[in-house]
């Protein structure tokens, strides 16, 4: 599927991420516009963008979110202007996450930056890909 063009699904930042096939990176946006890096003044880009769904849960009660992150769950693996849907898991608490493809196979992301969203479940099908 193509994936040059991805709105998160977050309700509060309106994160974005935009494909330019001339550096095979996505720059990110929020809140309307460019995310820029203070310490260089660039747009902040990303070789791979994964997007995983998780359960969300207040933090004992705050203000704060807790997700769930040792049931695992559905996703998104972004990269080369391409799209694939996933699955991920996490083994133990301290152990790494793992993901995979539909067929289970485990997923060897590409070299380069990596920015992971973690989405709200319930949020889900605000997710766009084009």
């Amino acid at each position: 599927m193509t994936a040059e063009t991805i709105e998160v699904g977050f309700t509060t930042n309106n994160s974005t991420f935009t494909y330019d096939s001339s550096t095979n990176k996505y720059l990110h946006s929020q809140y309307g516009g460019s995310h820029i890096d203070k310490e260089n003044g660039e747009q902040l880009a990303f070789d791979n963008v994964i997007i995983i769904y998780s359960e969300k849960d207040d933090y004992y009660g705050t203000q704060y979110l807790q997700f769930n992150l040792w049931s695992g769950g559905d996703g998104y693996y972004m990269t080369q202007g391409k799209a694939i849907p996933i699955h991920w898991d996490k083994n133990t608490e301290w152990g790494p996450m793992i993901f995979q493809d539909e067929d289970g196979n485990d997923i060897t992301l590409n070299q380069g930056k990596t920015w992971i969203s973690i989405v709200p479940t319930e949020d889900k099908e605000r997710t766009v890909i084009e």
